[in-house]
């Protein structure tokens, strides 16, 4: 993983805090999307994603880990707050590898083409350079070792965007932030295999986050629920 430097921007710059664990600001001053009505705008977190936000950041450091679970409404827009989070990271930190799982492939297409309007508007100097990039998985470039933050180590990030019915996902990477959207929608049958599986190939101070509207009881979603309101678990 890249280390800090003044490289990186002057203590206390969006950037700096970015890399600290505190990424609101750089999000807020670099990432667009479209709303409801289809229109082009700055993305500002609204009440509830600045209350997620305050319930998840700052960190006291990037190699924190993170554990949240939102049971949330439809119109919530936790799926573009994440979304965001995980953007912020790959574009901007060398050696970090994200997924979103979602139920279904609209979800998917939908997850995708957040991830692509926020590449299209970013500006040209914050974008990094497009590795391999498509339906499923998108891959940014960063700079030469020794070109900036002391960069020593693997130069590529990358978000991997699948439903729970792919099985040829986070096979070979150790991922640093997971999503898993609408995670009490996945079918049973699944829902165990995709456990193990992402489980095993995160980094020891993965971010996770699981949101998911209501689905009554039973599942992974309300499991990790009932253990986190009842202090088994952090979160």
């Amino acid at each position: 993983m890249g280390e800090l430097s003044a490289g990186f921007g002057g203590f206390g710059s969006p950037l700096e805090r970015l890399f600290s664990g505190d990424p609101r600001q750089w999000i807020e001053e670099n990432l667009w999307i479209v709303d409801e009505e289809g229109i082009l705008r700055p993305l500002v977190f609204d009440v509830s994603q600045g209350y997620y936000y305050g319930k998840i950041f700052p960190l006291k450091s990037f190699h924190e880990s993170i554990n949240a679970l939102c049971l949330k409404d439809r119109a919530a827009r936790w799926t573009t707050f994440v979304n965001a989070v995980i953007f912020a990271y790959v574009v901007n930190v060398p050696g970090v590898d994200a997924i979103s799982v979602l139920h279904d492939d609209g979800a998917a297409e939908k997850t995708g083409r957040i991830l692509d309007i926020f590449y299209d508007n970013l500006r040209a100097e914050a974008k990094g350079k497009k590795g391999h990039w498509d339906t499923h998985y998108r891959e940014i470039e960063h700079g030469p070792p020794g070109g900036g933050g002391g960069i020593e180590r693997r130069l590529v990030s990358s978000v991997s965007v699948s439903t729970a019915r792919r099985k040829s996902f986070g096979r070979t990477q150790k991922f640093k932030i997971v999503n898993w959207d609408e995670s009490g929608e996945y079918e049973e049958t699944y829902e165990r295999e995709l456990a193990t599986s992402i489980g095993g190939a995160m980094v020891p101070t993965a971010w996770v986050f699981k949101g998911s509207t209501s689905g009554g009881p039973g599942g992974l979603f309300h499991a990790d629920w009932k253990a986190i309101k009842g202090g088994e678990v952090p979160g």
